[in-house]
């Protein structure tokens, strides 16, 4: 009879455990959450005519995708946001956030974490990651989101260009600007056939 209770008392304890446990990780989960909330609403209020669209709880990819509009209406580019709330960092983030950039197609990336690496004391950048606190996080966006508008600003020249220069090559190397060339060297040979 004693190893019988000492045996139900044992299934208890183990049950109480695994409960604490689920309750724990739910904890970690919820306060994971609210800092995904609050870095969610910084960027809506901050940007308002961005495009801030939060990745449902369990879909593939990163916490937040904010697309940047450029003046004409179009997206400029892309940044992404992973939220942690963690004690201790993780280089396993990093790996994970560059594949999200890879399926969302973003231009930037950021982690917005209550732990930063070794050596980290401020925002920083892990290669090509931004990494920041939530404190940090309103200048970091503001900064990023400016630099996405300058590229893209700049990659519109460029294309602008390419299709002036484009046009111009066009034209030289076609049968009108050969007539017209034709039509000035004889113009021209007459010219000098009459000095």
């Amino acid at each position: 009879k004693i190893g019988k209770l000492e045996l139900q008392l044992e299934r208890q304890n183990a049950k109480i455990k695994d409960l604490e446990e689920q309750r724990t990780a739910s904890h970690g989960e919820l306060e994971g959450e609210v800092l995904e909330l609050a870095v969610e609403g910084t960027l809506r209020n901050l940007f308002p005519r961005d495009g801030i669209n939060e990745v449902k709880r369990g879909a593939y990819g990163a916490d937040i995708e904010h697309s940047v509009p450029s003046p004409g209406g179009a997206v400029a580019g892309k940044i992404i946001w992973e939220c942690k709330k963690h004690k201790n960092w993780n280089d396993k983030w990093v790996t994970k956030l560059r594949q999200d950039a890879i399926e969302a197609n973003a231009d930037t990336m950021v982690i917005v974490s209550t732990a930063l690496p070794d050596g980290m004391l401020t925002f920083g950048r892990i290669d090509d990651i931004f990494v920041c606190q939530y404190h940090e996080m309103p200048i970091v966006a503001a900064l990023l989101r400016h630099a996405v508008l300058r590229i893209s600003q700049v990659q519109a020249r460029e294309e602008h260009m390419m299709t002036i220069q484009e046009r111009v090559l066009e034209y030289v190397s076609g049968p009108e600007f050969a007539m017209v060339m034709r039509g000035v060297m004889q113009g021209y040979e007459a010219f000098e056939e009459n000095m």
